[in-house]
């Protein structure tokens, strides 16, 4: 999908949900297809405007409920004394599952690396920031192609299309009931997501001059489970499973970070 397209899906999914009531959107969610459970809580996929959203229903506890609704309260004194700061997020990993396209043949399959790989598109010395490249950009590689040593594929020939880049996660199926769903994906890419956040969060601390502290549920044997369940093959995995699970691990530089994480929090508790 062009920067352009992807603008313009953006734009009806918002004005198609701007109007709507706090029931409509409840019964929008509810009539959603569920296609799993995971961190935080369980996934849903709707349709909006002829475009598929990823819901992710969080539940609330009792102190942010419903006698609270759109409130801005600081509830748990996140913030204590200290000022206000913007969350940066460093590291965001998109997942793009594609069911058409207007590109057919070699640029199909360029726009799936490119999808993958977004900085390739990103002026990151513009002035005031990062900002996204002129459209011709786009359409040169399109035309003669991305090879860039960072995209890892993990498609099969004849079942699907897929490839993993430092941010990104493109995926195609060319045979639906042969390649992986959309569930398969979505799991992997918030299991990564979570943990890279976490052990960066360690990292923080010992280079604050720190010595990490977590809760034992949450500790090195947490993360050591993390990591064998990560990178080790299951019986009835299929391969296609774990060429996913290894691309993702590999762009995204989690597997190192895990050993760390593991080896600090072990060497803080002795």
């Amino acid at each position: 999908m062009s920067r352009g397209a992807h603008l313009a899906a953006h734009s009806a999914v918002s004005a198609s949900l701007a109007p709507l009531s706090d029931r409509a959107l409840q019964e929008l969610v509810d009539a959603a297809v569920p296609i799993g459970s995971g961190i935080g809580g369980k996934s849903a996929l709707l349709e909006v405007a002829g475009t598929p959203v990823f819901v992710k229903r969080v539940s609330l506890t009792d102190r942010r409920g419903n006698r609270r609704s759109r409130s801005t309260a600081n509830l748990f004194d996140v913030t204590g004394r200290r000022p206000l700061r913007r969350a940066e997020p460093e590291y965001v990993l998109s997942l793009y599952w594609l069911t058409s396209s207007p590109r057919t043949g070699s640029e199909y399959d360029i726009a799936l690396r490119l999808l993958s790989t977004p900085s390739v598109l990103v002026d990151r010395g513009a002035t005031g920031g990062p900002a996204p490249l002129d459209g011709s950009v786009e359409e040169s590689l399109l035309s003669t192609g991305l090879d860039h040593p960072d995209i890892v594929s993990f498609g099969v020939r004849g079942v699907s299309t897929g490839y993993a880049g430092w941010s990104g996660v493109s995926y195609a199926a060319i045979s639906p009931e042969r390649s992986l769903t959309i569930e398969d994906l979505v799991s992997c890419e918030l299991t990564v997501q979570a943990l890279w956040c976490f052990t960066r969060q360690i990292q923080q601390l010992i280079e604050d001059g720190q010595d990490p502290s977590m809760p034992e549920r949450y500790g090195w044997r947490f993360l050591r489970a993390a990591y064998s369940r990560l990178t080790t093959a299951r019986a009835q995995e299929t391969a296609q499973h774990c060429l996913m699970r290894e691309a993702i691990m590999k762009t995204s530089g989690l597997a190192e970070r895990l050993r760390a994480a593991q080896d600090a929090l072990r060497e803080s508790v002795g």
